[in-house]
């Protein structure tokens, strides 16, 4: 066989998977001729199918709108449903918030009075160890003036000598050293009721003559009386500080 021949017969055949021509023409011809027999045999000049169709495609375009609608609707009610449960967990977080709120005012208010306590409590240990100091101080200036009054304990008149001025006790008598004279009488009738004298000298009282003063009118008046009648009224006369309390030196009826 010449190429040529062979060439020829090569193209007439099919490539190989595709079908032939011939034998898809003949079911295509089939379905258009059987088609066409429909519409002629139903539709007559009235083409019913193409009316049905156009129906066919109305319900189904209704029904894609109805499809459109309701999925929009959906979308609408599922947003509606996430902004309600943002709202209440919104409401729940607001809850929440006021109660942690409300029970941080507690806890500092608690706070608050814990602290007066301590503060309380503080002043209160404070206190007793200043009347236990007190305490201890008052017992050695009870032991110092039995030391002083020759652990005398009767009545006795107390001259405090301060600045220009002397106190008499009882009473708490504040006498200046320009009054003194007038009131110099009183003074000594109550010491020689007492029998007894004692005279506190403040800092103040050495350098502005008050002591000066007290002690040489009730030591001469004392001196005075020894030699009329012979009786001895106690004496004696000491130093005490600026800040020193005269409450513990104070007779028992001041």
């Amino acid at each position: 066989m010449s190429r040529r021949h062979k060439s020829r017969h090569r193209a007439r055949t099919p490539a190989p998977g595709q079908p032939e021509l011939g034998l898809v023409s003949i079911p295509l011809l089939c379905c258009l001729l059987g088609a066409a027999l429909f519409v002629y045999e139903y539709g007559g000049s009235a083409p019913t199918l193409t009316k049905e169709f156009l129906a066919l495609e109305e319900q189904v375009a209704a029904s894609a709108f109805t499809a459109h609608d309701l999925d929009t609707r959906e979308q609408s009610a599922a947003e509606k449903l996430r902004l309600l449960q943002n709202a209440a967990r919104l409401a729940r977080i607001q809850a929440e918030l006021a109660q942690l709120a409300a029970r941080h005012r507690d806890l500092q208010q608690e706070q608050l009075d814990l602290d007066r306590l301590e503060k309380l409590l503080a002043e209160i240990e404070a206190a007793r160890l200043r009347i236990a100091e007190l305490e201890v101080q008052r017992n050695k200036v009870i032991a110092e003036r039995r030391s002083l009054f020759d652990n005398y304990t009767g009545p006795y008149v107390l001259v405090e000598c301060v600045d220009n001025a002397i106190i008499v006790y009882p009473g708490a008598q504040r006498i200046s050293l320009n009054d003194l004279p007038a009131h110099q009488a009183a003074l000594l009738e109550q010491i020689d009721e007492f029998g007894y004298v004692a005279i506190a000298v403040r800092p103040g009282g050495w350098t502005r003559d008050s002591f000066d003063a007290a002690k040489q009118l009730i030591y001469a008046h004392l001196d005075a009386v020894r030699q009329s009648t012979g009786r001895e009224i106690a004496r004696t006369d000491f130093p005490i500080k600026a800040a020193e309390p005269i409450g513990p030196y104070l007779p028992r009826s001041s």
